[in-house]
């Protein structure tokens, strides 16, 4: 069984739901103009990921919402999913997870948006995506 401190000297931080959308456009309006959130960026064209804001957006202690285009490619079945930032050696805690039974659902993956992540499914079936810079 891992302890706490074997995972904290990863530092974990900036967890994230990520949400699939059918309209990119309407949901950033909503989360903009209805909800109150700032987009910080928007992705592809026609955008295909983006992420909104509220709070002390430079700080961590900022809301964060992730958006994936449900019709891109590689949608998944899941609706959703919680990201999570991996400060140090992501590929280290991957080795953690993966020695200790956890469910894994992809190994770690270098992406075109310039980070690193990998994919666990918990018993319930919730899927988290551990993510770090290359």
């Amino acid at each position: 069984m891992l302890t706490a401190k074997e995972i904290d000297e990863h530092e974990l931080h900036g967890a994230q739901p990520v949400m699939q959308v059918a309209d990119m456009n309407a949901a950033l309006a909503f989360y903009r103009d209805v909800l109150g959130f700032e987009v910080d960026f928007v992705a592809g064209e026609p955008p295909v990921a983006a992420r909104v804001s509220s709070g002390a957006r430079d700080h961590a202690s900022a809301a964060r919402i992730r958006l994936v285009s449900s019709d891109a490619a590689g949608a998944r079945a899941d609706k959703s999913y919680t990201w999570i930032h991996v400060g140090r050696d992501l590929d280290g805690l991957f080795e953690k997870y993966r020695k200790a039974g956890v469910d894994i659902v992809s190994a770690p993956e270098n992406r075109p948006w310039g980070l690193r992540d990998f994919r666990v499914r918990d018993p319930d079936g919730h899927l988290f995506c551990f993510a770090g810079e290359i």
